[in-house]
């Protein structure tokens, strides 16, 4: 049997139906909102209005660190669940940025914050916040299907757009958003024709497909994936290996190790030393008025502030301070 057979039959025994309370509010939710716009049309010029705001935002050109920042939510999730580090790894190739992760799969509070914006409940230490990240993947130009072990949607934004349009009869000059509705799709029967998706889905719990379609962003992706700041892993509160492929057959692996008091960060053959420092912080009453409603969550006490200088003197290092 081909590499790539044994791939997707590996991937096969670990995507079952999708969870049928996600199933029915995704089928229902598409119903829902155009009867909210119908409702209230404003709606529509205020939500297209959100989606352009992120791509016309610092978001538009960082679409691997905002899939990078979800993969390990989604990991420490799993890890409060008692169940270990994980791995992360991003893969672009010609067509499609990919991201696969072994964090827990999806859930009704992931799939509100991916059809809404400043809806994402993540708890306090996850990175992501409010779902608008994921929004910058319109900026690739085509399909975003995210599979993951309870459900797989596709988000298609020009079907998305024509589905409104067409439903509310819309004037040509009005515009609507293209990222408030998905239906639900098969990993089975997208992984038959996909190997990159089979493979990733032998050992993922949960797959992003983005489709890249705008011109330039390919070569962005690469230069992101490239320069992408491998401090990062110094902040997760949880183990995980960063892979992060380059599309020329090279790759960077990067994870951390403790040593004692300090962290070796790892890349290859490079280990630098770091000195990691934690403090939470209570969130008094004041702080949560000057942080507004979406920001000062009262379910949240405390918040962890994490801050890192490099130990090894070299002149690459001298001056670095990294926070979180």
């Amino acid at each position: 049997m081909l590499e790539r057979d044994k791939a997707r039959a590996r991937a096969g025994t670990g995507w079952s139906s999708p969870d049928p309370l996600l199933l029915a509010y995704v089928l229902a939710d598409r119903d829902k909102i155009l009867q909210v716009y119908r409702i209230k049309p404003d709606l529509i010029r205020e939500h297209f209005g959100t989606e352009q705001s992120v791509l016309s935002s610092g978001y538009r050109y960082r679409q691997v660190f905002e899939v990078v920042q979800n993969g390990a939510d989604a990991i420490l999730e799993a890890a409060e669940a008692a169940e270990g580090g994980g791995r992360i790894l991003v893969r672009a190739t010609e067509t499609h940025l990919y991201v696969g992760n072994t964090g827990a799969p999806l859930n009704k509070d992931g799939i509100v914050a991916l059809l809404g914006a400043n809806s994402s409940r993540k708890g306090r230490n996850q990175i992501g916040r409010f779902g608008l990240g994921f929004k910058s993947l319109l900026a690739l130009g085509g399909t975003i299907d995210l599979f993951s072990q309870s459900i797989s949607m596709r988000f298609d934004p020009e079907a998305c757009q024509r589905t409104i349009a067409e439903a509310l009869q819309l004037p040509p000059g009005e515009m609507p958003p293209g990222l408030r509705m998905a239906e639900v799709v098969s990993f089975a029967d997208e992984a038959e024709q996909d190997e990159h998706l089979a493979e990733l889905g032998s050992w993922a719990t949960t797959v992003l497909r983005a489709e890249i379609k705008a011109e330039g962003l390919g070569e962005q992706i690469l230069q992101e994936l490239k320069n992408f700041p491998r401090e990062f892993v110094l902040f997760l509160p949880v183990e995980v290996s960063l892979e992060l492929e380059l599309g020329n057959g090279t790759s960077r692996t990067i994870h951390r190790v403790h040593d004692g008091d300090t962290v070796i960060l790892c890349e290859g053959d490079n280990e630098e030393r770091w000195l990691v420092a934690e403090r939470d912080v209570p969130i008094t009453d004041a702080m949560r008025k000057d942080a507004g409603a979406l920001h000062g969550r009262k379910e949240i006490q405390e918040i962890p502030v994490i801050w890192a200088t490099p130990l090894d003197s070299s002149e690459d290092s001298a001056g670095k301070f990294w926070a979180f």
